[in-house]
């Protein structure tokens, strides 16, 4: 019916970031010399603060006890469920990152979000793109966005010349790395320190053809995503808990920047699709975690968060409609499928064409066939006893 990630519509509309600037703007300017005098913009423009990131709410993860069942709703849901600013007991928590283990006078004064809106803070305070020089506002977008590519690869770096072609499609790719990488770095240091105080050095450091985070100052929800993925061992579950809470939504969700939509050169998937598909693996183990531990209940919340990001995903559905019929919540697996059915309906509806037919969308023949067995089947005790 529609490829796996949203209509085509539905990405050709997508609107920009608050706070995040398109990749087309100050693309010259971003090859000035670095200079603490001397602003990348001289355009004038109003700071714009960006939107604090707002986890999903805690209602779209945790289902409320029905009649009869308050025995078992006492049994407390994994923390990762019940709260997405997961707090993992101390003996279950996996180690930090092994690069990001550094004495606590060292540790990362700068925190970047990526999944959802990217926000850069620190000290509880959220950073601009955007400040003030020699008397006028400046925005700083070609740094903002090499920190947001960086911060949303792997932490042990990524290739100065992808880098380059992904930032700067338009420009040699030997400039950039030669001339213009290094002047942008320096503005994003100048950016930066202007609004941390005791900043000190670049946070991204280039060495060996590959441009990366300094660790000791800053610190990525991305990179320690990755982290725990890659967990094993008997700490593996609380990992997997911890790693799920952190993709409040799909990477750089919205943002106006082309490279986080587009597959690299000999890549098969752009950043946003490996993210989610590394997501819904970590989702699905965790999910089939819970089962053999014979906690559907818990299952539950997972399945309904792949669903909510892609409605057609089949096999979290069944898994869905499989756990609604072993804790007996008819009447929820009947809002189970007609909420999937408006997804559907959200994403492949196009209010601009004429032609188009929103109830024409409905569920997928397999998807709709097993949950109406399954509200036959659980409906035949009730009708037995009449």
């Amino acid at each position: 019916m529609r490829e796996t990630y949203g209509s085509a519509h539905e990405d050709a509309d997508r609107d920009p970031p608050r706070g995040a600037p398109s990749s087309g703007q100050g693309e010259e300017s971003s090859l000035e010399s670095p200079s603490d005098a001397v602003p990348l913009h001289d355009n004038g423009t109003q700071v714009v603060e960006l939107d604090a990131m707002h986890p999903t709410s805690p209602e779209s993860f945790v289902e409320p006890a029905t009649h009869g069942q308050e025995e078992e709703a006492v049994e407390r849901a994994p923390v990762a469920v019940m709260n997405e600013a997961t707090v993992i007991h101390e003996q279950q928590r996996p180690p930090e990152p092994a690069q990001a283990e550094v004495d606590d006078a060292a540790r990362p004064t700068i925190e970047i979000t990526c999944f959802g809106t990217f926000t850069v803070s620190s000290g509880g305070r959220e950073l601009s793109w955007e400040c003030e020089v020699n008397g006028e506002n400046s925005a700083f977008h070609k740094e903002w966005e090499l920190l947001a590519y960086v911060a949303s690869h792997e932490p042990r770096g990524v290739s100065t010349e992808k880098m380059a072609v992904a930032i700067w499609p338009k420009n040699d790719p030997r400039t950039v790395m030669e001339s213009t990488l290094h002047s942008v770095t320096s503005r994003l240091r100048m950016l930066l320190r202007r609004q941390v105080e005791g900043l000190e050095g670049n946070v991204i450091r280039i060495e060996r053809g590959l441009c990366r985070l300094d660790v000791t100052r800053i610190r990525s929800d991305v990179h320690r995503f990755l982290a725990l993925i890659q967990m094993s061992g008997p700490g593996r579950q609380a990992a997997l808990e911890e790693a799920v809470s952190l993709y409040r939504a799909d990477l750089l969700a919205a943002s106006a920047w082309a490279w986080v939509h587009e597959r690299p050169t000999n890549e098969t998937l752009s950043p946003h699709e490996r993210f989610r598909k590394v997501f819904f693996e970590a989702t699905e183990e965790l999910a089939e975690t819970y089962l053999a531990q014979g906690h559907p209940r818990h299952a539950i919340p997972l399945y309904r968060r792949m669903l909510e990001l892609d409605p057609f995903n089949e096999a979290a559905f069944l898994k869905l409609v499989e756990c609604r019929k072993r804790t007996g919540q008819r009447a929820e697996l009947k809002r189970d499928g007609l909420w999937v059915r408006e997804r559907i309906r959200d994403f492949m509806y196009d209010p601009d064409d004429s032609d188009d037919n929103r109830d024409q969308y409905d569920l997928e023949p397999a998807m709709r066939a097993a949950w109406e067995q399954a509200l036959s089947d659980m409906a035949a005790p009730q009708r037995s006893l009449r």
